[in-house]
Order: C-alpha cells, then sequence, then structure tokens
C-alpha cells in the first residue's frame, strides 16, 4: 500500500516495527521521524503551506538529527510534541544547530549571538529526528544495547531514512564526544543505513563527510544534551559545516 504523506508512512512503519517486538514491549517503543507539533492528529488544508510536511519536501536541506535512543518518554510520539515549546537544553541545540545548518553559506557563518529564539526557529524549519533505539532509555546510553537494536532494525532505519524521509544533511548526534568509533552514531549511519554507499564517503573535516554521488553530507556531531559550554557546541558544529561548504562549493 501506497501511503500519501510523509505522516501516514512513518504511522505505519511504527506499527509494522511493534508487530516485530514481544507483547510486552511494543509499550516502550517512543515514535520518531518528521515531527508535526499539535497538528499531528488533524491534517492541514493543502493550502496551508506553512506545515511540516511542505516545508520539509519543498527544502533544497532537509536536515535530520539521527540520536542514539529516547531518554525515558515510553510510548510517547515525538510527532506529537509542541517542539516551538520548553526551555530544555536537548530541544534548544536542536533549534540552535537547525537554524545554522539552514542559514549558513560561504559567505556568512552565524554566531551564537545570532541565532533566533527557539519558537522562531521551529515555526520556520522542520524539524526530524530518528533515534537508532526505538525503545526509551534512561538518563545514560548503553553502546552495546543501541548498536544490538540498531543491528536489530537496521531494515526499518533504512526505510525510515532513506525511503521515507530523504534527508540529504544527517547530524549523528552523540559521536564528536566519543573517541572509540564503536561509540559513534555516526558508525551506525555508515555501517547500517548506509552501508552500500559507505566507501563513497569522504571525510572533509573532523565534523563532516560527505558523499558527492549520493549528494548525501553526515556530520558527526556531539548528543545535544552533552554537558559542555553550549556556545563552543552550537558555533562548533555551525563552523565546521561552513568549512565544508567552502572546500566543497556546496550547492544547497
Amino acid at each position: 500500500m501506497k501511503y500519501q504523506t510523509i505522516y501516514d508512512s512513518e504511522v505505519a512503519l511504527f506499527e509494522n516495527l511493534r508487530k516485530t517486538y514481544p507483547e510486552e514491549m511494543r509499550d516502550r517503543i517512543v515514535d520518531d521521524g518528521l515531527c508535526w507539533a499539535a497538528i499531528s492528529n488533524k491534517m492541514p488544508d493543502k493550502s496551508n503551506r506553512n506545515w511540516p510536511e511542505c516545508l520539509w519536501t519543498e527544502s533544497k536541506r532537509r536536515v535530520l538529527f539521527f540520536l542514539k535512543e529516547p531518554n525515558r518518554n515510553e510510548g510517547e510520539d515525538y510527532k506529537d510534541w509542541d517542539w516551538s515549546e520548553g526551555s530544555e537544553m536537548f530541544g534548544n541545540v536542536l533549534a540552535y544547530w537547525l537554524e545554522g545548518l539552514m542559514t549558513t553559506n560561504a559567505d556568512y557563518c552565524p554566531k551564537y549571538n545570532e541565532i533566533s529564539s527557539r519558537k522562531d526557529i521551529f515555526k520556520k524549519y522542520p524539524l526530524a529526528i530518528v533515534n537508532s533505539k526505538k525503545i526509551a532509555g534512561g538518563s545514560s546510553a548503553n553502546w552495546n544495547t543501541i548498536w544490538e537494536y540498531a543491528e536489530r532494525d537496521k531494515l526499518f532505519l533504512r526505510t525510515q531514512i532513506r525511503d521515507i524521509l530523504i534527508p540529504n544533511i544527517i547530524v549523528c548526534g552523540g559521536s564528536n564526544d566519543a573517541e572509540d568509533k564503536s561509540r559513534k552514531v555516526l558508525s551506525i549511519a555508515l555501517d547500517y543505513v548506509f552501508q552500500d554507499l559507505k566507501e563513497g564517503f569522504r571525510k572533509i573535516n573532523n565534523w563532516c563527510y560527505y558523499n558527492s554521488e549520493a549528494e548525501i553530507l553526515l556530520i558527526d556531531s556531539y548528543h545535544p544534551s552533552l554537558r559542555m559550554n553550549e556556545q563552543e557546541k552550537i558555533e562548533g558544529l555551525i563552523s565546521g559545516f561552513h568549512d565544508f561548504i567552502l572546500k566543497t562549493n556546496y550547492k544547497y
């Protein structure tokens, strides 16, 4: 069955995923994907251009945040959350990174104090989040467990990312803070999501890995909740992206 919207496609995909888990685990799965905020249960009129699917499909840069696992929130759905509300570090950093990645070009690299408010950012740009492990975890991640789930659900992850969402910029959050490649979300992306394209990714700098033929950029980033100076966390990623643009003449 062909679904008409990204939202419907992701809902159906998660329904199929739940069927592969024991019944007692199904309620612990946290849905994610293209976030619809308060309109997820009521499709907007197609004349309304300010809704996530249009923002996503019409954007030259489609930024996906590929993360480790949901922190608690068992049985919830990221698509139902109003991401413009709140003040926690996780959502704020996603917003600031998102605006930086959407506005940076060869002649402009925004500074921390130039970035808009979280509420304004999520009104302007579409937010997509995919967790490697769909079962809710705790405040700290067990990497062995994350890898086991990524291996188990690799076909699901590949379908969600490559067939439904089709991003061209993927921020692998939970990587640059680790030396060990087995503790990198970047490695999960390369080994499980883009395994057939892996050899085509070229390291441009300490942040950016680009497959010019597929036109896909992977960014090896900190986890948004990593405790460090927030300005350094934001500007580091954005500066790395700006350097990538200058070195590759990135056209998007």
